[in-house]
């Protein structure tokens, strides 16, 4: 059963190389969870603050590392041999790149768990 709350739809490009450089593939994908906040360090006595994007996905999706994850149905293609940098920029705040995957098959709903920053 998917949780009430998981309501929110992501649109993922994932990066791959078919040897003569890096192509984009878009996913979406509904009845997800998505989540922004706040996470702080002290160090050398300052503060640091970023954003911590995070999100779960049902099932077993095409992500990777170095994937994007963007929050809603977006129509935007990234070029071939770009970094995606743009994307982000465009959709800051509701976009991350992904770096780190957790594969919760295990648990009820099944979900893949993403985030980033």
């Amino acid at each position: 059963m998917i949780p009430p709350y998981w309501r929110d739809t992501l649109t993922v490009y994932t990066p791959s190389n078919n040897g003569s450089g890096t192509i984009w593939s878009r996913s979406v994908y509904t009845h997800c969870f998505f989540k922004a906040s706040k996470a702080s360090s002290y160090s050398d006595k300052q503060l640091f603050e970023s954003c911590k994007l995070t999100a779960r996905l049902r099932g077993s999706v095409n992500v990777t590392i170095g994937s994007i994850a963007v929050k809603g149905v977006v129509d935007d293609i990234i070029p071939d041999n770009t970094s995606g940098n743009e994307l982000l920029r465009k959709y800051s705040g509701c976009a991350f790149r992904v770096n780190y995957i957790s594969d919760n098959s295990a648990f009820p709903p099944e979900h893949t768990w993403i985030g980033g920053a």
